[in-house]
């Protein structure tokens, strides 16, 4: 079986990716965010949908709304946000036919980090998860660093960056993990000090700049 990736404009396809994804996730998704967003959907040879994910451009961020409590939320974005060139995966779903099958689970990987990759006007990319399977799979890659971590409604959240040149490298390190590398057990609070002074020196540039 084929999987192909297509970014989703049409009402229709945007209403059947919210209804997929709340009915897996138990999470509203607004449907005036997904027109100001790149929303795309993962699809057979049969035209089918079957997982998709969205890449948001706007703050506040929804990654950062949904995984830290409102006490952190405008630390966070101002953390992140100094030049402006940061965005978000988000709403990231594969029903079961992709997650049972090594090869289609792959390429669904590999097709998210082609995604990332191409959105060259932006050079980092925050993603969260409360779910601790996944937060593992985020934790593993090595240019993948945890931002934040916090319990809610007695859960673990975590929020993740990470360079976008360095993403798709991350995705072909979970897809080899996923073919049999044992998952790191311990997922480290940790802010990795290169990509934090690279945070800092294009902040301190944008400040002088006129």
């Amino acid at each position: 079986m084929m999987l192909f990736l297509r970014e989703l404009v049409h009402e229709l396809d945007l209403i059947s990716f919210k209804n997929k994804y709340e009915r897996l996730s138990h999470l509203n998704i607004p449907l005036e965010y997904l027109y100001r967003q790149k929303v795309y959907g993962f699809y057979n040879d049969k035209d089918e949908i079957l997982g998709g994910f969205i890449l948001g451009f706007d703050k506040p961020f929804r990654t950062i709304t949904s995984f830290s409590s409102n006490r952190f939320q405008d630390k966070l974005h101002q953390r992140i946000m100094g030049g402006g060139n940061v965005f978000e995966i988000c709403c990231f779903w594969l029903k079961r036919p992709i997650i049972r099958n090594p090869r289609m689970n792959a390429k669904a990987w590999l097709l998210l980090g082609q995604a990332v990759e191409s959105q060259s006007h932006r050079d980092y990319i925050i993603y969260g998860t409360h779910l601790k399977g996944l937060a593992l799979l985020y934790n593993y890659p090595k240019n993948s660093f945890l931002y934040h971590q916090e319990t809610l409604n007695e859960k673990s959240n975590y929020i993740f960056i990470s360079k976008r040149e360095f993403f798709i490298s991350g995705a072909k390190e979970i897809i080899f993990n996923k073919n049999g590398e044992r998952l790191k057990q311990a997922i480290e609070y940790h802010f990795d000090p290169v990509i934090d002074l690279l945070l800092e020196m294009r902040d301190k540039v944008a400040t002088v700049k006129v």
